[in-house]
């Protein structure tokens, strides 16, 4: 499975932001993560994290990745939006059943 965080934050605020991502517990071995960070002066930080695990990790691996953006809440301006996003198999068989139906 495949999740997408992206956050924002002000540059301002990036300090901040370190400070709470040093403090997080380390994330667990049964997810892979890969993250890539665009600065913008006089716009902000946009981080885009894409988290991959197995679906039999579904439930905990949920747990564990709004319980890590939960940590962010206290810094001022930052936002996110995380959602599903489907693999290229998961991609094609739905595609599949689609055109199907």
């Amino acid at each position: 499975m495949v999740y997408v965080l992206l956050s924002t934050w002000s540059l301002d605020k990036t300090k901040e932001v370190v400070k709470v991502a040093m403090e997080l517990p380390p994330i667990p071995d049964y997810i892979n993560r890969k993250m890539l960070v665009n600065p913008e002066l006089g716009v902000g930080t946009k981080c885009f994290d894409i988290y991959e695990f197995d679906s039999s990790k579904h439930e905990e691996a949920i747990d564990y990745l709004y319980s890590r953006v939960a940590a962010f809440y206290a810094v001022p301006g930052f936002t996110y939006e995380l959602r599903r996003w489907l693999d290229e198999p998961e991609a094609m068989d739905f595609m599949a059943k689609y055109l199907s139906g």
